[in-house]
């Protein structure tokens, strides 16, 4: 096994795992607030965390990817190391100013 398909490999079981964790901890999560809290106060909670999820689903899990991803694996082959450097900077730069907008949105 080559030394890049071992660290694909390992990359591959790292992001399983995560996402794996990140399900289990959602089901306890859950599991716990219904065990605690009454059901009256647990119904305005989930429908105020349907937009957030929503823009979450569509951002970090959806869309984006399948934006991003083809355009940095371009650049990233075919371009200097300090072009995609400068790509990656942009994009996430402009990210972090819409989440700073999308933060002092949801704060006001």
């Amino acid at each position: 096994m080559g030394a890049s398909r071992q660290q694909l490999s390992r990359f591959t079981a790292v992001f399983a795992g995560g996402t794996l964790f990140s399900r289990v901890s959602g089901l306890v999560r859950d599991v716990v607030w219904f065990a605690t809290i009454p059901t009256a106060s647990i119904g305005p909670f989930i429908v105020a965390f349907k937009f957030p999820n929503m823009l979450r689903d569509l951002i970090g899990e959806g869309a984006s990817n399948a934006a991003f991803v083809p355009v940095f694996s371009e650049s990233l082959e075919k371009d200097s190391s300090e072009a995609y450097r400068e790509l990656v900077a942009g994009a996430m730069g402009a990210m972090l100013i819409l989440l700073a907008l999308l933060t002092l949105a949801g704060v006001i």
